[in-house]
């Protein structure tokens, strides 16, 4: 596989004003160029390969950290990087934080926020060369695009959770256990699909559905949510930070807009209902959950361990205290 476009030239970074977190200088469109470059990475996003550039993983090669979700910060800085494509259509692209894109020296697309991966898109032909610039706030700093060439998607994608969505409907009017919550950036739509009906095909009934982190989701994702989760509730990301606002006050709030382990804690452990099963959106079940809802009768919390980020938390959280 290749990319869709070929990565000219990268600056090095320069300052970038931020008020109210928001980027507000001009980018230094004239920077000098680095030497090297950064690698194109393949990422799964909406089920398709994206092409994409971790700066952060880019400006930290070489430093070695004790922890591997720090260093290759350039808080407050942008780089200029210039891409030429190889094909037409449509880019699609998500930045995180957010992105200026020029062509012919005229301004195209206009994104001085600072959130966490938001897809955006816009027409392209072979040959075009885009300037973008991207700046970091903080956290995750990261581009990612690929080519859709003209053409309808193939329908067939949604006909096999069609066909079963009768059948999971009808099992949701017996629940078997507490409600269910998920929080998902929804960069993959399908994957959250499958993890959700094979949860109750194979056993777990819950009381109700509840899905968390919609800022994230593209107008794709929400409209296949809407057409095949018509029996989950979406809470939107406002309630959420009023939730967390109303308990943990603003610099609460704060982190959790900013982080989101932060925020997918929170949503586990403090957002009604209080007794509810958290599924990740990667979570495939393959047998019956049986033993698990044997274990949740004499257990409070049933939990398989994945990714340990208590460390990170408590450094971040502990600040509040």
């Amino acid at each position: 596989m290749f990319p869709p476009f070929e990565l000219l030239t990268v600056s090095w970074p320069q300052p970038a004003q931020v008020h109210h977190n928001r980027w507000a200088s001009e980018p230094a469109w004239d920077a000098p160029a680095m030497q090297n470059f950064p690698r194109w990475r393949v990422l799964i996003i909406d089920e398709s390969p994206c092409w994409s550039i971790d700066w952060r993983d880019f400006f930290r090669t070489g430093v070695r950290t004790w922890d591997p979700y720090q260093g290759g910060e350039m808080k407050g800085f942008h780089v200029i990087f210039r891409v030429r494509m190889c094909k037409s259509g449509r880019l699609l692209f998500w930045d995180d934080d957010g992105s200026i894109v020029r062509y012919q020296n005229e301004i195209i697309h206009d994104d001085r926020s600072a959130h966490s991966l938001v897809r955006h898109e816009i027409e392209v032909h072979a040959g075009d060369i885009l300037e973008i610039a991207q700046w970091q706030l903080g956290w995750d700093w990261m581009w990612c695009g690929r080519i859709q060439s003209p053409g309808s998607p193939d329908p067939r994608i949604t006909d096999e959770f069609l066909e079963r969505m009768p059948i999971v409907e009808q099992q949701l009017r017996t629940p078997t256990g507490p409600p269910l919550k998920m929080y998902t950036n929804g960069q993959s739509p399908l994957r959250v699909l499958a993890a959700i009906y094979s949860m109750v095909l194979n056993g777990y009934t819950p009381g109700q559905i509840y899905l968390f982190g919609e800022e994230q989701w593209s107008a794709r994702t929400r409209e296949l949510f809407r057409e095949l989760l018509p029996f989950a509730q979406v809470v939107s990301h406002d309630e959420a930070l009023r939730h967390i606002r109303f308990f943990g006050g603003s610099a609460l709030a704060e982190l959790s807009r900013k982080h989101w382990f932060v925020m997918k804690a929170f949503v586990a452990l403090a957002m009604p209902p209080l007794e509810s099963c958290l599924m990740d959106d990667d979570v495939l079940i393959l047998d019956q959950t049986t033993d698990a809802l044997e274990a949740f009768t004499h257990c409070d919390l049933v939990y398989t361990p994945d990714q340990d980020l208590a460390e990170i938390l408590q450094r971040l959280i502990g600040r509040l205290l």
